[in-house]
C-alpha cells in the first residue's frame, strides 16, 4: 500500500509538473517568434546602410581627387552616374560638396596671391565649381573675393568670361585662335567642344520654333549658315534633309494657293520698273521697299507705303551669272547674320541676308579666314546666284532692312 502511494504521488508529481513545463514552453516559443525575424532585419539594415556609407564615402573622395586633378569632365560624369540609389548621397552630397567648393575657392584665392596660380588657372577652376550650382552666399563670398583677383587680359580668361555670359559663338571664335603650342591649348579644346555643344543646342531650339510654324526654309537656312561653323555636323545635315522633305509636302499641299500667288507676281515682275513702281499697290511689311534690277545690276531701296514710294538710295551691286542667275520674282526680306562660308565655291560672304532658300544678299566673296577679298567685281553678273553688294552697303542692308520687307526681282 505504500508502494501504490508512493506511485501516486510520483504519477501525481509528474503530472503536477508538466504542466507548468507545458505552459512555460508555450510561452518562450511564443516571445520568439517575431524576434528572430526582426534582428535579422537589423543586421541586414546595418550591413547595407554601411555599405552605403562606405560608398558614399569612396564616391566623394573620388571625385574630389577626380576635381583636385583637373579632370573636370571626369569628376562630373562620376558624379552624375554613380551612387544614384545612394540613400547618403541623397541627403548629405550638396553640403559636402559646398564645404569642398568653399574649401577649394579659398585655396585658389590663397595661390593667386602668392602667384602660383595663374588667372586663367584660377577662372577655370572657379568657373568649374560654379556649374555645380550648389554654391550658397557664404561660399559666393569667397568666389568673389578670388574674382577680384582674376584679370581677363589672356585669351582663355575672355573666352571663359564670354563662355559664362552665354556669348558661344564669340566664345568659341576665341578658343579656337589660341594656338596648340599655347600651356593652356588643352584647356582651350575642351571649351570649344562646349561651345560647339551649346550653339547646336540653341540652333536646334530656333529651328524647332520656325518648324512648328512650317517656316521650313528659314530653318534651313540658318541650319546651313552654321554648318561651316560646326563642322558640318551630322546631325544638322540629317535635319536639313528631314526639313527639305517637309516643305515638299507642305508645297504640294498648298501648290493651288502658290499657283496664284506666282501668276499675280508674275504679273508684278513683267510690269515694274522705276517709273511706275507707285501705279503697281505694292505694299510692303515695313517701311522699306526693294527692287532690283538684274539689267542696271542696281538694288534700289525705296522708302514710304503703298503707292507712295519714294527712292532712299540705289546700291551697285551683282547678280548670278549666266547659268546661276538669279531668280526673278516677289519675295520678302528672311534671316540675316554676319557671316557665311561655302565650302562648295570655296568663299563665302559678310552681312548676309536671305530672301529666298539659298539666294542672299551679302558682300563681296571673301576667303575663309574672312580677311582676304577673293573677287571685287560690281556691276556686273558674276555671283553664283546671290546679290553681292559692297561691305559697306551690306551692312547697311543688314542694319537697316526689317524682316519681312518685299522684295522685287526683275
Amino acid at each position: 500500500m505504500s508502494h501504490n502511494i508512493k506511485n501516486i504521488k510520483n504519477e501525481n508529481f509528474k503530472e503536477i509538473n508538466l504542466v507548468p513545463r507545458e505552459v512555460k514552453i508555450k510561452k518562450k516559443r511564443k516571445f520568439n517568434i517575431p524576434l528572430i525575424p526582426l534582428t535579422a532585419f537589423i543586421i541586414v539594415l546595418v550591413c547595407v546602410l554601411g555599405f552605403q556609407a562606405f560608398s558614399y564615402k569612396k564616391l566623394v573622395s573620388n571625385f574630389k581627387g577626380y576635381f583636385d586633378s583637373s579632370s573636370y569632365a571626369e569628376a562630373n560624369n562620376y558624379l552624375v552616374t554613380e551612387g544614384n540609389f545612394n540613400v547618403f548621397k541623397a541627403l548629405f552630397l550638396k553640403n559636402d560638396l559646398e564645404g569642398y567648393f568653399r574649401t577649394k575657392a579659398n585655396s585658389v584665392k590663397e595661390h593667386v596671391n602668392l602667384n602660383e596660380l595663374t588667372p586663367d588657372e584660377a577662372l577655370l577652376v572657379m568657373n568649374e565649381i560654379n556649374r555645380y550650382n550648389i554654391i550658397t552666399k557664404s561660399t559666393d563670398k569667397s568666389i568673389s573675393v578670388t574674382s577680384d583677383n582674376i584679370t581677363d587680359n589672356t585669351p582663355l580668361s575672355k573666352g571663359i568670361m564670354a563662355f559664362n555670359k552665354n556669348n558661344f559663338e564669340e566664345a568659341l571664335s576665341i578658343f579656337n585662335a589660341i594656338p596648340s603650342s599655347d600651356k593652356n591649348s588643352s584647356t582651350a579644346l575642351d571649351y570649344v567642344v562646349k561651345c560647339k555643344d551649346k550653339i547646336k543646342e540653341s540652333l536646334l531650339t530656333t529651328v524647332k520654333e520656325k518648324q512648328d510654324i512650317e517656316h521650313f526654309t528659314e530653318a534651313i537656312n540658318l541650319i546651313e549658315s552654321k554648318l561651316s561653323l560646326l563642322d558640318n555636323d551630322k546631325d544638322l545635315v540629317s535635319k536639313i534633309d528631314e526639313l527639305k522633305k517637309l516643305r515638299e509636302d507642305y508645297n504640294k499641299s498648298n501648290s493651288n494657293t502658290s499657283s496664284a500667288v506666282e501668276s499675280s507676281s508674275a504679273k508684278i515682275v513683267s510690269a515694274i520698273n522705276t517709273e511706275n513702281i507707285n501705279t503697281l499697290g505694292l505694299q510692303s511689311s515695313s517701311n522699306y521697299l526693294l527692287y532690283v534690277d538684274t539689267s542696271s545690276q542696281l538694288t534700289h531701296i525705296y522708302k514710304g507705303s503703298n503707292n507712295n514710294w519714294n527712292l532712299f538710295k540705289s546700291l551697285k551691286c551683282s547678280t548670278g551669272k549666266e547659268g546661276s542667275e538669279t531668280p526673278s520674282g516677289v519675295y520678302t526680306i528672311k534671316n540675316r547674320d554676319t557671316w557665311f562660308f561655302s565650302k562648295k565655291f570655296n568663299q563665302g560672304g559678310k552681312y548676309w541676308v536671305q530672301f529666298d532658300g539659298d539666294y542672299l544678299f551679302h558682300s563681296i566673296p571673301f576667303a575663309e579666314d574672312q580677311k582676304t577679298i577673293v573677287d571685287y567685281t560690281l556691276g556686273k553678273p558674276v555671283s553664283h546666284g546671290c546679290i553681292r553688294l559692297s561691305l559697306e552697303d551690306s551692312k547697311w542692308l543688314y542694319d537697316n532692312i526689317p524682316t519681312d520687307t518685299k522684295l522685287i526681282i526683275k
